[in-house]
Order: C-alpha cells, then sequence, then structure tokens
C-alpha cells in the first residue's frame, strides 16, 4: 500500500495510504467545507479510529461509523470545554461528562445534546457509600432522588432512615409508607420491613396474619432474613396454630422476636 496525494472528485484533498487511487488505511482529509479528518480510512470511508477539526475549532475523536462519529468518545471546544463519553452523529447521546474550562461540570445521561439528568447507577452508588459510612443527611436526598424514578431498593433504605431518625426525623408513619412503596415495587426487602412492622405494631396496627405474609412473602424470594424467620415459624407451626390461608393463632412476636 502506497502513499499518495490525491485530489477527489468533489475538491477533497487527501494524503495518507491509498490503493488504486483510493484512501485505504490511515490518511487525512482536508474537506471543501473547511473540515479536517485524520485517522482510519476504509475505501474512502471514515471507518475506525480517527480525529474531525472543524473550521470554528471543535475537535471530536472517537469510533467513526460510516463517517459518523459513534460510541464512546470525545468532544473538545474552542474554549476548552470538553465532553467525554456517548457520542452519536457528532452529538452528546448516553452517559458522558461536560467539563467547562472554567472546572465546573455536568456529568450522566445525555439526550441529543441535552443534558437529562445523573446516570440512577452512579446515584445509587453513591448513595450506598454515604448510608455505609454514616453520612445519612447527605445519602437521603439521593435517595428520595431514586425512588423518585422508581428505585425499590431505595425506597426500602429510605424507610430503614424514618424509622431509625437517620438523616431525617424519625417517622414510622412515613417509614411503612416507603416499605409498602418499596414491596409494590417487587422488592424482598420492603416486604420484609413491612413485616417486622405488623410485628412489632410500628407505624401501623399490629397484624400478625399480615406480618406472617410478608415474611413468607420475602422469603419465597430468596431473601435470606425472611427466610430465617419462616424456618423459625416452622418450627414453631403447631404453637403458632397457623391454618392453610395463612392466619396466625398464635403469637408470632413471642416465637420470633429473637431473631428478628
Amino acid at each position: 500500500m502506497a502513499k499518495e496525494k490525491l485530489t477527489l472528485d468533489d475538491g477533497t484533498l487527501y494524503e495518507g495510504d491509498a490503493a488504486g487511487g483510493v484512501p485505504n488505511g490511515k490518511g487525512k482529509f482536508i474537506f471543501v467545507n473547511g473540515l479536517i479528518y485524520e485517522g482510519d480510512v476504509d475505501n474512502g470511508i471514515l471507518q475506525g479510529k480517527g480525529k474531525i477539526t472543524t473550521p470554528d475549532g471543535i475537535i471530536f475523536e472517537g469510533n467513526f461509523i460510516d463517517a459518523n462519529l459513534i460510541g464512546k468518545g470525545k468532544m473538545t471546544a474552542k474554549n476548552g470545554d470538553t465532553y467525554e463519553g456517548d457520542i452519536v452523529n457528532f452529538t452528546m447521546h448516553g452517559k458522558g461528562k461536560l467539563t467547562l474550562a472554567n472546572g465546573t461540570f455536568q456529568e450522566g445521561i445525555w439526550e441529543n445534546g441535552n443534558y437529562i439528568g445523573e446516570d440512577a447507577h452512579d446515584v445509587a452508588e453513591k448513595a450506598d457509600k454515604l448510608y455505609a459510612s454514616g453520612r445519612y443527611a447527605e445519602a437521603v436526598p439521593l435517595m428520595e432522588k431514586l425512588c423518585e424514578h422508581g428505585n425499590a431498593i431505595a425506597m426500602s433504605v429510605l424507610g430503614v432512615c424514618y424509622a431509625n431518625g437517620q438523616g431525617v426525623k424519625q417517622d414510622l408513619i412515613k417509614a411503612v409508607e416507603y416499605y409498602k412503596k418499596s414491596a409494590d415495587n417487587g422488592n424482598e426487602g420492603g416486604d420484609y420491613n413491612l413485616g417486622v412492622c405488623y410485628l412489632n405494631g410500628a407505624g401501623v396496627a399490629k397484624d400478625f396474619n399480615e406480618a406472617y405474609y410478608r415474611f413468607k412473602k420475602a422469603a419465597d424470594k430468596g431473601y435470606a432474613p425472611a427466610v430465617k424467620v419462616m424456618e423459625e415459624i416452622k418450627k414453631n407451626e403447631k404453637a403458632l396454630k397457623i391454618d392453610k390461608a395463612g392466619k396466625v393463632i398464635g403469637n408470632l412476636l413471642e416465637t420470633i422476636k429473637d431473631i428478628i
């Protein structure tokens, strides 16, 4: 494959690898509209790793597919603003981070160049770390944001925060509300925590039947604490007088209080 300097039919200048007068390999295009491309070329098409510089100084770097910048890439403006992340057709689209020249930044999800919001996975990870380190007041707003987007695990954890007064004023009724939302969204932790509330009458009227139902529901999904509770209940099934419909006659609290 030879190095060639070519002038294409539309006036575009090319310098680089070519075969039979066709750009192929690595090279540089100078288009008539002022765009400059440097990088991989496949039979005259921008294909592979490359960089485009516009006449006004914007630089696009990344992976080109059929002359379009698609996938992970980088955009740098003449004023120093940079974006790194997902790009579709030279536009911020997907997960990425825009850093302005002054150092401020926005990181999260972009759609057709517009910022939509923080990535839910990143928010959840940040909330988990803050909660685990005891920084509850900082974790709560993040969990509230996750709850707004239907995160069932965050609903259950936020319920725990209200139950224990972690980062918020203790409110057992609100705790139950969040546990219910979590359970309604399919989270077994929400069901288990509801079971504990019904067992103890915390934020809700004591109801052994409902507690049993919630524990069983969570255990059926393999939730370890609930499985342990159901194993203990099984050992004391006769004393509790649980009927086929799941109605509990005996004192469920006395039976399992030592393992809750």
